[in-house]
């Protein structure tokens, strides 16, 4: 990936090299330059990404066009083992690589449950909830 620092030096460039051409060549109008990273609402689409996110949670649309909402385990040999909620509870789902169409990571904004923590092989703070 592409770090912000190398992102804003991007961004001077290009807004310099945009304003050079507009002074060589007339009036461009108004624009607005804006340089992003893609985001968190990137697509998990090889294993190595689903490796990167261990511990977060990510809604997965199946093949067999059902979901899945968990925590990404360990992802090893095209398995992604997914902690997800069963009732009160967690357990481990291994769902293969490409079995998956679709999955992006959700954004949290409480911390995660102590036993879903554990089921991913995370450590952290937070309280059954």
């Amino acid at each position: 990936g592409v770090d912000l620092d190398a992102i804003a030096t991007l961004s001077k460039v290009a807004s310099a090299a945009l304003d050079a051409a507009e002074q060589a060549t007339g009036d461009f109008g108004a624009y607005v330059l804006e340089v992003t990273s893609r985001g968190v609402d990137r697509p998990l689409t090889t294993e190595k990404h689903f490796r990167r996110s261990r511990g977060r949670k990510v809604e997965v649309a199946l093949a067999d066009g059902s979901s899945l909402t968990g925590r990404i385990g360990q992802t090893a040999e095209g398995v992604v083992h997914l902690v997800v909620a069963v009732g009160k509870d967690f357990e481990i789902r291994p769902v293969g690589v490409v079995d998956i169409t679709k999955a992006i990571v959700q954004v949290e904004f409480s911390p995660p449950n102590r036993r879903e923590l554990e089921l991913s092989e995370q450590s952290g703070k937070g309280g059954d909830e």
